[in-house]
């Protein structure tokens, strides 16, 4: 973490391990690894997250039409709240 009076920088690993249904009907474990990246606030109710960026780090073991779903979810379905 690096503070900048009542900004603060952060990086945070997530390491996923992920079932998939493959096509044929058999599972599969895919891995996903990446870091997120943050920018967080402090407010009156404590540190909140600001700005968060997510940086792919490593896929292993994931079958090519399920990555690109996965990818396309992720990305249409994560938002932060709205600053007021």
């Amino acid at each position: 973490m690096r503070f900048e009076g009542d900004v603060a920088r952060g990086r945070t690993v997530c390491f996923n391990p992920i079932t998939i249904k493959k096509e044929n009907g058999e599972k599969q474990v895919m891995f996903m690894g990446l870091w997120y990246r943050d920018t967080f606030v402090r407010t009156p109710k404590g540190w909140r997250i600001r700005e968060r960026y997510e940086e792919r780090a490593l896929h292993a073991q994931r079958p090519a039409p399920v990555c690109c779903r996965l990818t396309e979810r992720c990305a249409s379905n994560f938002q932060l709240p709205q600053r007021t």
